[in-house]
């Protein structure tokens, strides 16, 4: 009977000894870490100091690209990326972007030799999302957009003089020049092609300089000599014409007859050797605002993939169409669009198009997403001061539109809100990730509800009657 008693004793012991070791174990459970869904795994696991997410400094420069310098006198971590600068130092809360101050929460830290940062306060910078699951403990880092590109349009190029022959096997190959919905696309196979713009008068026409390049004797499928004539239908365009052209260095020249004084744009697509030129009215100053809508993502960046197998691309794409057509109505204001259908447009050159229009407000539209189907809800994202009035007026519209959560208006570090020059914001309108929300966002007169929603909110917010 002793021996049975010491049996029992020995058994509800151990019992217990599992249970505090489980239940510590839970509490103690490495956080996990994603980039675009992919789990990350990092030589020291991130950690949770108070509010904070920290993580070794490793993860900064291995998985999101930015090259890290370390300033041991100083204790200074400097994060940079493009054109983006980040200072942090061991033990200080206080922190630098591009030279402008911020307060953290958590400073960074140095444990048995490894750097932790805050992960939200650097990926927000960087470009990404970030969400905090605490049920699972896992911290999801999303891209929301493409690769950054240099920003900037190509410089004019020179005037090359003419030339015997277009035959280089060395040289990227011009093969398609035609119009499209989005603008005139200009394609080439071999290599990328930076060609350059110019707007010449009377006549109005666009002559592109395509430098280091020659031209396909196939041109759209078709048998062509080293000169031709493309006919085109439409509204802004008599005809184009090109030819091959030799100087230092040889080239391709597009020459582009107008009907019309009009206003351009050259976009450099995703897929290699393809640019896009984009037309549109000269205002005639008749319109007072000048507003930019940014439908997300577009062509070969998919955005987002809803839980029922659709492409965030034209949700986004779906509710700016919308919106364009609800503020075209007005006299006072002027609509563009940094894409008008299926097409890829980098960020960089989306912030470059409101730059140069000297827009009043730029607007992007996305549908959010998160592995947990659960998330759900609005949120509206902001990065300069100045641009927090015109978050904070569409968010109030929005919210009450969608019917969904309010997750409020958040600042962030999105390249299209940074880098753009007037009041700029990013509208998450709800996650297509979660299944509910979802069937709702693709409902035509939600998307027009929203639309219509969007559009009060920019004629408070630009004081239009």
């Amino acid at each position: 009977m002793k021996k049975l008693v010491m049996a029992l004793a020995c058994i509800t012991f151990l019992f217990l000894f599992a249970s505090v070791s489980v239940g510590q174990a839970n509490a103690d459970a490495a956080i996990r870490l994603y980039l675009d869904n992919q789990l990350l795994q990092p030589e020291v696991p991130p950690r949770l100091v108070g509010n904070t997410t920290m993580v070794p400094l490793r993860v900064v420069s291995e998985e999101l690209g930015a090259k890290v310098s370390w300033n041991q006198a100083d204790k200074q971590i400097t994060v940079k990326k493009d054109e983006l600068v980040l200072q942090l130092y061991i033990n200080k809360t206080k922190a630098f972007v591009n030279g402008d101050s911020y307060l953290l929460e958590t400073a960074p830290l140095l444990v048995k030799g490894n750097t932790l940062i805050p992960v939200r306060f650097v990926s927000e910078n960087l470009g990404l999302k970030v969400i905090w699951d605490k049920s699972t403990r896992s911290v999801s880092l999303i891209n929301i957009g493409e690769v950054s590109g240099s920003g900037n349009l190509p410089d004019k190029a020179s005037s090359p003089s003419p030339a015997d022959d277009g035959t280089n096997g060395n040289l990227p190959v011009v093969n398609r020049i035609e119009r499209s919905e989005d603008g005139l696309k200009i394609a080439a196979e071999g290599g990328s092609i930076k060609p350059g713009i110019s707007n010449l008068s009377d006549p109005e026409r666009l002559v592109i300089d395509v430098p280091g390049a020659t031209l396909d004797q196939m041109m759209n499928g078709e048998n062509m000599v080293q000169n031709g004539e493309i006919p085109v239908e439409d509204s802004y365009i008599n005809k184009i014409r090109y030819n091959l052209f030799q100087g230092n260095p040889s080239g391709v020249r597009i020459t582009i007859d107008l009907k019309q004084k009009v206003q351009y744009n050259l976009l450099e697509s995703q897929e290699l050797g393809e640019w896009t030129l984009q037309l549109s009215p000269m205002d005639t100053g008749t319109k007072q605002y000048r507003v930019v809508l940014d439908a997300g993502h577009g062509g070969t960046d998919p955005g987002n993939t809803s839980v029922g197998g659709r492409f965030e691309k034209e949700f986004n794409l779906a509710i700016v169409l919308k919106l364009a057509k609800v503020l075209e109505e007005d006299p006072n204001i002027s609509v563009f669009l940094t894409r008008q259908d299926d097409t890829a447009v980098k960020r960089a050159d989306r912030a470059t198009f409101a730059n140069n229009l000297k827009a009043d407000i730029f607007i992007s539209i996305h549908g959010n997403s998160y592995t947990r189907q659960s998330a759900s809800g609005t949120e509206t994202f902001y990065t300069r001061d100045d641009s927090k009035e015109l978050a904070d007026v569409l968010h109030r519209y929005i919210v009450p539109a969608t019917g969904f959560i309010d997750r409020n208006v958040r600042k962030s570090n999105f390249q299209v809100t940074r880098e753009t020059v007037m009041p700029a914001v990013l509208c998450e309108i709800g996650f297509m990730s979660n299944p509910q929300e979802e069937r709702t966002m693709w409902d035509e007169q939600f998307q027009l509800r929203v639309s219509e929603a969007i559009a009060a909110g920019i004629k408070e917010y630009l004081q239009v009657p």
